[in-house]
């Protein structure tokens, strides 16, 4: 009876058991924190990346506001300095001016804003990127994934 307890396993494969080591991290919940921050850094570089590829195009569409307030003097029937005078000119401004809200008007404003600067949060934006891909390989690096 005790000789198949004691015999020895002749086979030459042996059955290997995968052993889930559980998470280290300091979470109550039934996810790695660390997981859960790899998800949002993420996320947050996917819509860095996507912002300063918005930023890259060379189209109106980051001026679109104001493109349209400039087509609203065409409708108009105003053309800088063609038939009209100064007064008439300056009359026709001030009205299409007070048709725009003045969050319209803000809104204006910050798209030429962030036109003009826009190199300069384009740098900005790929320093954030930088830091939180850096952030991304140490996560990695603690869950030992590549």
């Amino acid at each position: 009876m005790f000789r198949n307890l004691f015999k020895k396993n002749t086979k030459s494969t042996e059955i290997i058991k995968e052993v889930a080591i559980p998470c280290s991290c300091d979470g109550n919940n039934e996810h790695c924190d660390l997981i859960l921050q790899l998800r949002k850094c993420q996320d947050l570089r996917n819509n860095i990346q996507n912002e300063i590829e918005t930023l890259n195009k060379n189209s109106y569409e980051l001026i679109s506001n104001f493109t349209n307030f400039i087509r609203r003097f065409d409708e108009c029937g105003f053309h800088f300095g063609r038939y009209t005078s100064f007064e008439e000119s300056v009359g026709i401004i001030e009205w299409l001016i007070k048709e725009y809200s003045s969050a319209d008007i803000f809104r204006i404003t910050e798209e030429l804003r962030t036109y003009k600067s826009k190199e300069d949060i384009i740098s900005e934006k790929r320093r954030v990127l930088k830091a939180v891909e850096d952030d991304i390989e140490k996560i990695k690096a603690k869950l030992g994934i590549e």
